[in-house]
């Protein structure tokens, strides 16, 4: 039996205990008021309850990916999932927010998603440009940045709709843009859609230090799993997160068990 096919079957039989989010300690809560007085969405969990246990075992993950890097600087990350609705943008926002809790890092989460961007609506924020109009000239970098959003996150928004999206995406203007990040930020993640259906993630992979895949227990088989891991064999796949089994770091000589989440 392959790694992935028992985290599989091990996550679908914790499933069930942790179908629900833990309530907020009284009087912790973390409250930012988000751009517009809209709400952030509730499945962001380590923004609305910072000390719960869920969050907890994101900020875990956020040490693991840290174990990963071996030492080197690990500074842009793509998420991606094999297929739609396995939690892959609350996920990266989650990882996003935990990451802001170190007082002296920048952290950025770029939504690259120029199909249906989807980090704004998480955050309540209605952004007029994003990274479409940048790649498209019609914008500078600094026009679309969104930063009073939450505490010390800077946000680029996916932008206009766009036709052509694997090709901005792997443009010179998208690398020359990664760099422009990479000077301004010490971790930028990558919000990008389901490998198995666009080609946005395959493309952006090999351009920043590696990829994460998200993958919600149970709803997924082993050979969509096992085609989206071939699809990136030009990109460092770090491990995937499994959602809502266990979060585990094992491949690379850490072990952890937690309710939620698994990353391997």
């Amino acid at each position: 039996m392959s790694k992935i096919q028992k985290a599989l079957e091990k996550a679908k039989a914790q499933q069930a205990a942790s179908a629900t989010l833990p309530a907020a300690e009284p009087g912790r809560a973390h409250v930012v008021q988000p751009v517009g007085g809209a709400h952030v969405d509730p499945h962001l969990v380590a923004y609305h309850h910072p000390h719960s246990h869920l969050t907890e075992s994101f900020r875990r993950l956020k040490a693991m990916i840290r174990g990963v890097a071996g030492g080197a600087q690990l500074r842009t990350i793509v998420m991606t999932s094999a297929g739609k609705g396995e939690g892959k943008s609350t996920t990266a926002l989650n990882l996003a927010v935990v990451m802001c809790q170190d007082f002296d890092k920048r952290i950025c989460i770029c939504d690259a998603d120029l199909r249906r961007p989807r980090v704004h609506r998480l955050l309540g924020i209605t952004p007029r440009r994003g990274l479409s109009d940048v790649l498209a000239g019609e914008a500078l970098l600094d026009d679309v940045l969104v930063t009073d959003s939450i505490p010390r996150l800077t946000v680029v928004p996916g932008g206009h709709s766009s036709k052509s999206p694997a090709e901005m995406l792997s443009s010179p203007r998208m690398a020359q843009l990664i760099e422009e990040l990479k000077s301004r930020f010490d971790f930028i993640i990558f919000d990008t859609p389901p490998i198995l259906t666009v080609a946005d993630a395959i493309v952006l992979g090999p351009m920043t230090d590696g990829v994460i895949l998200v993958i919600q227990a149970g709803k997924v088989r082993k050979r969509p799993i096992q085609r989206a891991f071939e699809l990136l064999h030009n990109s460092k796949v770090h491990g995937f997160i499994l959602n809502r089994g266990d979060l585990v770091l094992s491949h690379y000589g850490y072990r952890y068990y937690d309710r939620g989440y698994y990353y391997y």
